[in-house]
């Protein structure tokens, strides 16, 4: 459940660029990783043609591309 504030706080991270592109799955969807503050945890998000549409399960598949480019960035 998300805190007041927090979905339009996901939507501002999305469109800073703050939030983690995870995968592009076509041209007009994509997962993204959301660090939500209130709780110190990290989701994954489905963002198709701009809408947040679902939270995704943190399945192992998610969770090797989100440490595959944490050890990119060093």
């Amino acid at each position: 459940m998300l805190g007041p504030g927090e979905y339009s706080q996901m939507l501002r991270d999305i469109i800073s660029g703050r939030a983690t592109l995870i995968e592009q799955r076509s041209p007009e969807s994509a997962v993204y990783m959301i660090r939500n503050t209130r709780l110190w945890d990290r989701y994954f998000v489905l963002v198709k043609n701009g809408f947040i549409v679902t939270a995704l399960p943190p399945n192992r598949k998610l969770k090797r591309l989100r440490k595959e480019l944490g050890t990119r960035r060093t």
